[in-house]
């Protein structure tokens, strides 16, 4: 896996996830995103600030390094809002396949205990 994959797959955990999304909606400052995304402290929204923009999904307008009221957008929204679009597909097959083998594996404890009880079930 090259370097630019590598780093896209790192900033593209849930909190990086979530600020992309609120950056598609709209720009937005890091203290803006430290509101929007619960449960996190600012210190873990600013890394993961860094993090895709390492990755170049992010930019931040140009100003004086440390200024916290400079604004962040998304680079490609186009092509950012199909990246997640198909991450998101690829959550609901994986978590549909995995409802599928739950349900098979209750029918073979139900199976399994009515062999055990020696009760014929009918399916």
């Amino acid at each position: 896996m090259d370097d630019r994959t590598s780093r896209l797959l790192e900033a593209l955990d849930p909190v990086g996830v979530e600020l992309l999304v609120e950056l598609l909606a709209e720009t937005a400052t890091e203290a803006t995103l430290v509101a929007a995304v619960r449960e996190s402290s600012q210190a873990t929204v600013n890394r993961r600030l860094q993090r895709l923009r390492s990755a170049r999904l992010v930019f931040q307008e140009a100003g004086a390094r440390r200024a916290p009221g400079r604004f962040w957008s998304v680079v490609h929204p186009t092509e950012t809002e199909a990246l997640l679009g198909a991450l998101f597909d690829l959550s609901d097959t994986i978590d549909a396949r995995d409802r599928g083998r739950r349900a098979q594996a209750r029918r073979r404890v139900k199976r399994a205990r009515a062999a055990r009880l020696g009760i014929r079930r009918v399916d």
